[in-house]
């Protein structure tokens, strides 16, 4: 009785072992054995060189071409007059149309809005001061300007969340620029190290380690009380001496004329801007 014919054997010159389940190379039609079975075990002569290469990056990027503008796109906007490339800024630019009333209706929403805005904005100032100056409801404003100088207010990064006050610090009045700023400093810092971050980002002259040179010093815009230097900004807020997002004042004064400029902050209107 013959047997019947079982397995193959590998093809590999240097196996040649009976494998009852050879495999098929896809790439040169081979038999081989497991151990074979891939093309780099075989050295198989069909296979590709699969080195990696670096596939060239075929995006392209339009940059705008509206003047001292840099913004560059990944899709490109033509304008349907001059037919160059405009950011989504300069989408609605005036380069290209006659007259005003032609770009107009493009910015008329946006106008609207920053108006309305703006209006908005004063209302709620105007009754946040009426409400700073009631003692009920003064806990109640601060709240509420806390959380509108939250995401505007600057600093050092590298304070934690947690740690982190809010002030909006009006410039001496001797100051160009005259402008509030939003600020936070950390609850474990001095009122002076605090006032070396708000001279900083309010471009203010700090000339307090110098003799004789007026020094500059931190006010509460409430009642223009002088916040001593070396007091904890965050023991402070327990004593209830300042709360987290009430506006200060920082200005130059002397030793002799602290009294006398605390009393004038308390009708200084100029502060207000």
């Amino acid at each position: 009785m013959e047997l019947p014919k079982l397995g193959e054997r590998c093809s590999r010159v240097d196996c040649k072992q009976l494998d009852f389940l050879p495999v098929l190379c896809s790439l040169c039609q081979g038999t081989f054995c497991k151990d074979h079975s891939f093309p780099s075990n075989h050295s198989c002569t069909k296979v590709v060189d699969n080195v990696i290469q670096e596939k060239r990056s075929t995006s392209e990027w339009f940059s705008c071409h509206a003047p001292e503008c840099k913004e560059r796109s990944a899709v490109e906007m033509l304008c349907t007059k001059c037919g160059f490339h405009f950011c989504l800024t300069h989408r609605h630019h005036d380069s290209c149309y006659a007259n005003q009333e032609d770009v107009l209706p493009w910015r008329l929403p946006k106008m609207q809005f920053a108006k309305a805005k703006e209006e908005t904005d004063k209302q709620v100032e105007e009754k946040l001061k009426a409400a700073q100056k009631d003692t009920a409801t003064r806990a109640t404003a601060n709240k509420i300007r806390l959380m509108k100088i939250k995401g505007k207010a600057v600093g050092d990064n590298k304070i934690p969340t947690t740690d982190r006050i809010f002030f909006t610090v009006h410039p001496p009045l001797n100051n160009p620029s005259q402008t509030s700023r939003p600020l936070f400093v950390s609850k474990t810092w001095t009122v002076g190290r605090s006032l070396d971050l708000f001279s900083k980002k309010l471009n203010t002259e700090n000339n307090n380690s110098k003799p004789g040179a007026p020094k500059l010093k931190i006010f509460r815009k409430e009642d223009g009380v002088c916040l001593p230097m070396d007091a904890i900004m965050g023991s402070l807020l327990q004593d209830c001496l300042l709360s987290d997002g009430e506006p200060l004042i920082l200005e130059y004064v002397t030793t002799d004329t602290v009294a006398e400029v605390s009393e004038t902050l308390l009708y200084m209107d100029k502060y207000n801007k």
